[in-house]
Parts: structure tokens; C-alpha cells; sequence
């Protein structure tokens, strides 16, 4: 429902995936360093990095309705 919410055809830069929202619900739920969290996604810190925070800034726009 977060994805769709998102609406990743208007808002979402082209070649978002839903392993990306996934990302960033790790990146909120578990306080660890980027290094362990872009070894966990399986992908470099950089990569991590930018899509982690393009979701996060997704989901702050939508916290009248998801976010409690």
C-alpha cells in the first residue's frame, strides 16, 4: 500500500523499485552504520545511499496518512 501511496509513476525518479522502499524501511527500523546496511542490501554505499534517502523523503510527504 506505501508503494502505491507513493506513486512512483508522478513522484518516484524513473528506475525506482520496490526493493528500494524496502531499503529505506531497513534504514529507519535498524540503527546500524551505511557500511552494514549497504553490505545487507548487497549493494555499495553509494547506491544505498541516494535511494534510500529518496524514499525516506517519499514517505515524509505522506505522513498525514502513514505515517503515526
Amino acid at each position: 500500500m506505501l508503494w502505491e501511496k507513493l506513486d512512483p509513476a508522478c513522484t518516484m525518479p524513473k528506475g525506482s523499485l520496490p526493493v528500494h522502499l524496502l531499503w529505506a524501511l531497513m534504514f529507519m527500523k535498524l540503527y546500524c552504520s551505511e557500511a552494514v546496511h549497504s553490505s545487507m542490501a548487497g549493494v555499495d554505499e553509494k547506491t544505498f545511499r541516494k535511494w534510500t534517502w529518496i524514499l525516506v523523503d517519499g514517505i515524509s510527504y505522506l505522513e498525514a496518512e502513514v505515517v503515526s
